[in-house]
């Protein structure tokens, strides 16, 4: 999810247009300062906290990120986040 209040509320929009599907999981990635607003969300399955400017920072913390999440089972994801680090998201 992005990373400012005004990009999150515009990213709605993708997760009703995905909710719309009864087979898909929606599991929001999101900066602990969004968490408890998408908490207690019926639409999304889990929220998985970014830690940015900790644990996930720099490029090899974003790899981190992403081979864990891919470790977890995830293999599929949708970014709304106009970022290169974006693009080691799983496949």
């Amino acid at each position: 999810m992005p990373n400012w209040l005004g990009d999150l509320v515009m990213a709605t929009v993708l997760l009703e247009r995905l909710a719309q599907h009864p087979d898909v999981e929606i599991h929001v990635l999101a900066r602990r300062r969004w968490l408890p607003l998408l908490e207690g969300d019926p639409r999304i399955t889990s929220v998985i906290p970014y830690d940015r400017s900790g644990r996930h920072r720099h490029w090899w913390g974003t790899l981190k990120l992403a081979r864990s999440l891919h470790g977890k089972g995830f293999r599929r994801c949708s970014s709304c986040r106009p970022r290169s680090a974006s693009a080691s998201c799983p496949r």
